[in-house]
């Protein structure tokens, strides 16, 4: 396993915060700056980027590992709402739906697609692929909701017509019928959907700004979630993972997607549904951080 292609886009990630935290100290970005970029990352960048991850081909032998990680993402995901509920329940209001948004998404895209490339090829790339099709889908439904903080038919309605619920139908619709988009229309996708992590982390740098440093690691709550997403998680579905006879490669890519850190989404997601946007971003701030030491730790133990 290369470590340093783990270290690299932690430290690609750490840097682009920083961009976004100094133009905010120097003022160049205001609050209603960073609420229209946030805006422009959760209704164009973000869908963008799901509809051009959905643009591959593959072959039996692919399909019948992509149908693998698909029940996989799904039973993980199930596995973290429930996970989350449990460990939760006693934390706040404002907080415990941050943390259990953390629990469930991780930032199995940016940081997801280049350590699947440097470990296992192009096939890696292609199941990461799948498992972030199951991811957006959850996300732009279930995690929403989280926020939200309501269930009825109207409010689901609303969120299953957001932008990033309509690029995960587009895209799986793409993928399950080998469709492939004009050359011009698919760059495009590709290059605006590019600015998704880039964008989220600059607005969380740009959050970060406010606080004191000695605030940046405060708190029982953020390192109970952090532990919870970087260990408790990863562990559990090794152990369960580990009673299913997966390929070597397949069960890698399973593992290596669930100990990613807190998804970089989940700061402005709290900032858009006026939950404690400081905190999220904190949460992404010292997962991202201590992921560098988690991410090998249970990586080797595959």
């Amino acid at each position: 396993m290369d470590k340093g292609i783990i270290v690299n886009q932690i430290v690609i990630l750490f840097l682009i915060m920083s961009v976004g935290y100094i133009a905010r100290k120097l003022n160049w970005l205001d609050a209603e700056l960073i609420k229209g970029l946030n805006r422009l990352l959760l209704n164009v960048a973000a869908p963008f980027m799901v509809i051009a991850s959905c643009q591959f081909d593959f072959s039996p032998q692919m399909f019948s590992e992509a149908v693998t990680v698909l029940i996989f993402a799904v039973t993980v995901h199930l596995l973290a709402i429930i996970v989350g509920k449990l460990l939760f329940r006693r934390i706040p209001n404002d907080i415990g739906k941050i943390l259990k948004f953390g629990t469930i998404f991780t930032n199995c895209g940016f940081m997801g697609y280049p350590v699947a490339a440097g470990l296992f090829g192009e096939r890696g790339v292609f199941l990461t692929s799948v498992y972030v099709v199951v991811f957006n889908l959850f996300l732009w439904t279930y995690g929403v909701s989280i926020f939200s903080g309501k269930s009825d038919r109207n409010s689901w309605k609303q969120v299953c017509l957001n932008p990033g619920v309509l690029a995960v139908l587009i895209g799986m619709s793409l993928f399950f019928f080998s469709l492939k988009l004009p050359m011009a229309l698919s760059q495009t996708l590709q290059m605006v959907g590019a600015m998704t992590t880039p964008l989220a982390m600059m607005i969380i740098g740009a959050m970060l700004a406010d606080l004191k440093p000695a605030d940046l690691f405060r708190g029982f709550p953020i390192y109970y979630g952090t532990i919870v997403r970087l260990l408790f998680i990863p562990l559990l579905i090794l152990v369960i993972l580990k009673f299913w006879n997966l390929d070597r490669t397949v069960l890698g890519i399973c593992i290596m997607a669930v100990a990613m850190p807190v998804a970089s989404v989940t700061a402005p997601l709290a900032e858009q549904h006026q939950s404690d946007s400081l905190f999220a971003s904190r949460f992404v701030f010292l997962s991202t951080l201590l992921s560098m030491v988690t991410i090998p730790i249970v990586i080797m133990l595959i």
